[in-house]
């Protein structure tokens, strides 16, 4: 069973975190692709269509949790 978490950018959902059996998934908001002043959650997660997957939690995000001391 998949473990999901809203990610927020300047307080507007701007994507979903996935945790999977098979790694993670950070897939866009569609509403929030479509707004044409949005920004990339990281500079390696620019804006698209398209999800992306790693078998690792994405590096952008392993800093976030180190800093919060938690999981999200």
């Amino acid at each position: 069973m998949a473990k999901n978490a809203g990610v927020l950018y300047d307080g507007s959902m701007a994507a979903i975190l996935s945790e999977t059996d098979d790694g993670y998934l950070l897939k866009y908001d569609a509403k929030y692709l479509a707004q044409p002043d949005s920004k990339s959650i990281s500079f390696t997660l620019p804006k698209q269509k398209e999800e992306y997957t790693s078998k690792t939690l994405f590096a952008f995000f392993d800093g976030l949790i180190h800093e919060a001391g938690c999981w999200i």
